[in-house]
């Protein structure tokens, strides 16, 4: 799975490859780290 990161100021986006079950254990960090703020 590619996801494709926008980079403010930059002419391309960053691309990343994830494995599916990589990038839902890395959303699920995120989301967790959110909601601490």
């Amino acid at each position: 799975m590619l996801v494709h990161w926008v980079v403010p100021g930059s002419t391309r986006p960053l691309v990343d490859l994830f494995l599916r079950d990589q990038f839902e254990e890395y959303i699920e960090l995120e989301g967790q780290c959110n909601q601490h703020h």
